[in-house]
This record gives C-alpha cells, structure tokens and sequence, in this order.
C-alpha cells in the first residue's frame, strides 16, 4: 500500500492486476494497453528514448506474489501479451490487431541494422524475418519536426529493403482490412525472392 494525499492506494502496477477482476469493465486489449503503458519508455529531451521505467519482470513478480485471485486468468492472458517500450496506446492496439488476423507478433521498438551491422532507426513494429517494418502514424506524426524524422526514416528503410506499412486510426477503425492484405503480398514476395 502507498499513500497519495493521506488515502491508501495500491501501487499502479497492483492496480492492473486488479483491474483484471471481469467486473472491472476493461476488455483483454484495454488490459494489455495498460500493461504497455507502465513498461513505455521514458522520452529524455534532447537525447531520445532512456530507460523504461517499469519493466515486465517487475509487472510479472507482483502477479506472481498474488498467486490465485479473481481475475488471475485474465491477468495470465495480459502477462502473455504486454511487451515493454511501446510507445503509445494505438501501436499496442495495432499489434494486437495484426496478431488477431493471423500474423506472428511483431517485435517491438526494433532497431534497425544495415548489411554491415551499423545501427539504424528504432522503428514501432517489425518482423526482421520478412523486413516489414510497421509504423503507427498518430497525431505527433503531423508536426513538422516528425514529418521530417518519418521521412528520414522511411528513405533509410527503403535503401535497406525493408518495407515500410503505415497504419492510422482509420485503418484500426476498420478492422485492418487494407493493411492486413497488403502485410500478406509482402510476405508472399518476399518468401518468392521477389523483393
């Protein structure tokens, strides 16, 4: 127990696994997003991405500690899929829409290497194996600044060969049902040696 302002509270990392409880009202994706939420890396001004801040191990240590309870199924499922240093609640929703239409789950805030092993982007989404990289293109996407990194980063990835899908809200809206297709030609090409 804590206390905020002289009221007892749970730790945020106890308060998920109670809000696994089914009559907390959350569904398995609202579940996971706030599992993502407490491993997402810290942003450091100046310097990019730092440490994250809670990490899955911490998460998994006090699931452990609670042993049987209410909701432990759930909190089991939410352990299964929560993955550290996702940087916003749509790429966690993204992921979790890719692997429900069909695609292995996708490794997350991946840095790219070139041919000579040298360091490149660290990109949303990526399956190495296919080099499909996917990046979710929110609100912070349309600022200048952004734009230009987006862009630097979608030339390196086309130099490399790795192919770039973009997904928006729209596309989380209904369902994927652009994306996944053209996830799926990606794939077929690749596997052909077509690309």
């Amino acid at each position: 127990m804590q206390s905020h302002g002289g009221l007892r509270t749970t730790s945020p990392i106890r308060t998920l696994w109670d809000l696994c409880e089914p009559s907390s009202g959350l569904d398995h994706t609202d579940l996971v997003i706030a599992a993502d939420s407490l491993m997402r890396q810290e942003w450091v001004p100046g310097f990019g991405l730092g440490e994250i801040r809670t990490t899955r191990d911490d998460l998994e240590r006090v699931r452990s500690r609670l042993g049987r309870f209410h909701g432990s199924r759930r909190a089991r499922a939410v352990a299964s899929d929560m993955r550290e240093a996702v940087a916003s609640p749509q790429e966690t929703r993204t992921r979790l829409m890719l692997v429900e239409a069909g695609f292995p789950v996708p490794e997350v805030a991946y840095r790219l290497l070139d041919e000579r092993g040298f360091s490149g982007p660290v990109v949303d989404l990526a399956w190495p194996q296919w080099r499909i990289v996917i990046q979710y293109e929110g609100a912070r996407h349309r600022t200048r600044e952004q734009q230009e990194r987006d862009v630097v980063r979608d030339r390196w990835c086309e130099e490399h060969g790795w192919c770039v899908v973009k997904v928006t809200a729209a596309d989380l809206r209904n369902g994927l049902v652009e994306v996944a297709p053209l996830v799926r030609r990606r794939i077929a090409l690749f596997e052909a040696g077509r690309v």
